[in-house]
């Protein structure tokens, strides 16, 4: 006897992240989104971490209460993306 499992049932794809991965969607970033590419991106130029920190911070207060926090969220993203 052979058994087979599929992965369909379990892949918990809700109608609205269906939605955003259509061919069709057009995305438009959320705050989080938007100070998500502010500290991969800057603003076109190559700023350090502390000066995304402090350019996220005052472009996105709901999401960054305090410099440290968009300056550790800044680290991260750079650990993970810069070369």
């Amino acid at each position: 006897m052979r058994f087979q499992q599929s992965t369909f049932q379990g892949g918990g794809l809700s109608p609205a992240s269906l939605r955003k991965r259509s061919a069709e969607f057009v995305p438009v970033l959320s705050e989080a989104g938007l100070a998500r590419a502010l500290a991969l991106d800057g603003d076109g130029r190559y700023d350090a971490l502390e000066q995304i920190a402090v350019k996220a911070t005052e472009n996105f207060p709901h999401t960054f209460a305090r410099v440290e926090d968009a300056f550790r969220k800044a680290g991260e993203i750079s650990d993970r993306y810069s070369r």
